[in-house]
């Protein structure tokens, strides 16, 4: 499933997604699940319809079971979605318009992508692609 994520693109996305190492806050973790939670609720990425795809591509990670993922409320399924997507777009962000960005891309990358095709009423957008 791709995921229209431009409108994250001007977010400080390690509100969403951040490290003890990065931040110098013991309790980073707290506070962007609390944030991705807030933002979840307001702004899902993935919509109601979509909630079996989401709970499907969580489970495999495998860091929760079947039935965890099924109890969990779609804030919450939303708010993983965001953390995933906010790591990968920061690290994707910070590589975009660089010289080692297709090196970068190949072998970090993937999914995330920007629409780069003229005239299509996309371009300029950038997704997210739910896939392991």
């Amino acid at each position: 499933m791709e995921i229209d994520i431009s409108h994250l693109e001007n977010e400080d996305c390690s509100q969403f997604s951040d490290s003890i190492a990065n931040s110098g806050l013991q309790n980073i973790g707290q506070i962007t699940w609390r944030n991705a939670c807030e933002h979840a609720a307001e702004k899902p990425l993935c919509p109601a319809d979509k909630q079996s795809e989401l709970r499907s591509w969580l489970a495999e990670f495998g860091a929760w079971s079947r039935e965890e993922i099924a109890a969990m409320p779609d804030t919450e399924t939303n708010a993983l979605l965001l953390q995933f997507v906010a790591q990968d777009l920061q690290e994707y962000l910070e590589h975009e318009g660089t010289d080692d960005f297709e090196r970068w891309n190949e072998n970090h990358g993937g999914n995330i992508y920007r629409c780069d095709v003229p005239g299509h009423e996309d371009f300029g957008k950038l997704f997210f692609l739910m896939s392991n």
